[in-house]
């Protein structure tokens, strides 16, 4: 896998990251060739985050992403009670 498709997989436009941070993109190109795609995440596990938030790589059309709703917790709700007289 290089460094592009890697980048994709992580849900990161390669294309706009290397147009808009040429610099940065050659440097975590460099550093992603010399060690495993694991040992490159635990590396940069908090640059992929913004990574992605920047440059949001989205697939090609047609095919439907259903995004999952994240489970709420029931709670139940105590209310107060009356006093007795």
């Amino acid at each position: 896998m290089d460094f592009a498709e890697f980048l994709r997989s992580k849900k990161i436009d390669p294309d706009a990251f290397r147009r808009n941070e040429e610099n940065l993109y050659l440097s975590y190109e460099r550093e992603y060739k010399v060690c495993s795609p694991e040992s490159f995440v635990a590396r940069k596990l908090y640059n992929i985050n913004p990574l992605r938030r920047k440059y949001l790589f989205v697939e090609a059309e047609g095919k439907e992403e259903t995004k999952a709703k994240p489970a709420r917790p029931k709670v139940q709700v105590r209310r107060p009670t009356k006093p007795s007289e």
